[in-house]
């Protein structure tokens, strides 16, 4: 395949464009999650800091409609990302 050239009008000089990357070489250098991801519809229950049970919910989307807490970051905290969301911990059930 051959590069496509440009000539740029302030400069005058020819400039070679780059060719364009794979989708796999994209990938190829960054990290991966090693944490599993939390599959849809995992029931999910709320807790105070110190751990207390509060409530259960169906799902991540149900727990953060229902509280206004992020769903992303109700999920952080199950994946062991992050210590609490929204002033309570998390974990699934």
């Amino acid at each position: 395949m051959k590069a496509k050239t440009k000539v740029s009008k302030t400069t005058a000089k020819v400039v070679k464009s780059k060719k364009p990357v794979s989708a796999k070489a994209k990938t190829k250098n960054t990290v991966k999650n090693t944490k599993k991801p939390v599959s849809r519809g995992t029931a999910v229950i709320q807790m105070t800091p110190r751990g207390r049970r509060i409530r259960k919910y169906p799902s991540i989307s149900a727990a953060a409609n229902a509280t206004g807490v992020n769903s992303g970051s109700i999920s952080y905290v199950i994946r062991e990302m992050r210590n609490t969301a929204g002033g309570f911990k998390w974990a699934t059930a």
